[in-house]
């Protein structure tokens, strides 16, 4: 798809950053309004991410558990009861129990919207981006 032909409705939402470097780096995006793991992996070449994210579905019944481990990844350790850090640490070894298969996933390029105004050093992750425009399948 040409990105002349795109529209504001093509504009989708990040659910979750969990990491972010000048971009989202890896976390929960809708694709086509279905929610998807994301990744931007890093390119020794250039020494720094790629200009792409590799996308992989997200199964709906992952998604209540992915909102869980978020939550629990942003709660502060003072305010942590007993018992949290360990449900967080079975929450990674059921969501993330092997590395990704690249050959599955989707390339896609893309175009972030910033929010107005934009704060470079906000803690949250997502006060960085507010949408993406997926541009091109590669």
């Amino acid at each position: 798809m040409d990105s002349t032909e795109l529209t504001s409705e093509d504009w989708e939402h990040f659910i979750f950053v969990y990491d972010y470097w000048d971009l989202p780096i890896e976390g929960i995006v809708f694709y086509h309004g279905k929610p998807h793991w994301f990744i931007c992996p890093w390119n020794d070449e250039i020494d720094s991410h790629a200009n792409f994210y590799y996308l992989w579905p997200l199964p709906s019944e992952l998604l209540p558990l992915e909102e869980e481990f978020y939550r629990l990844s942003r709660t502060k350790r003072a305010e942590i009861a007993d018992g949290t850090y360990k449900r967080a640490d079975e929450l990674t070894k059921l969501l993330r129990q092997q590395d990704p298969d690249y050959s599955n996933a989707i390339e896609v390029t893309f175009e972030l919207r910033r929010p107005e105004p934009f704060d470079r050093h906000a803690l949250d992750h997502a006060a960085h981006v507010r949408e993406i425009r997926f541009l091109d399948t590669l």
